[in-house]
């Protein structure tokens, strides 16, 4: 069984599963710490490798992003806001079309291959590896 969702729904189904007399080695959790537009942006760290330009084409706005801090977090910081709903566990809404550059995407779900062959990633989970264009 796998659950994902804010801590309060999974606690309510670890609970009914446990009623239920479901096996713990079989129960699966994922959850979600990401801090996004939902709340204030943490504050910047200091980046210790590379920055790279995001140009978000359709808005228009461009930002900047290191190589350990994913797009998401990094347009918050900057004051964007971009889709998203991790904090309510709805996996994938972040996700976007990269029209040119490279990311490091570490992903649990919430995108499929051919979606990735496609040139989507999920801004939450992907960190740049070099300039970025985004449909966004």
């Amino acid at each position: 069984m796998f659950t994902c969702g804010p801590a309060p729904y999974m606690a309510a189904v670890r609970g009914l599963l446990a009623e239920a007399g479901a096996r713990p080695e079989r129960c699966h959790e994922e959850s979600f710490e990401l801090t996004t537009t939902a709340g204030p942006a943490a504050a910047p760290v200091a980046a210790t490798g590379p920055t790279y330009t995001v140009e978000l084409r359709r808005s228009g706005r461009t930002l900047e992003c290191d190589e350990d801090t994913t797009v998401l977090a990094a347009a918050a910081q900057a004051g964007l806001t971009l889709p998203s709903s991790c904090q309510e566990g709805m996996c994938g809404t972040c996700k976007t079309t990269l029209l040119s550059g490279r990311v490091d995407m570490k992903h649990a779900g919430g995108i499929r291959p051919r979606e990735i062959a496609q040139d989507k990633i999920l801004l939450c989970c992907s960190t740049p590896r070099e300039d970025l264009v985004l449909d966004a």
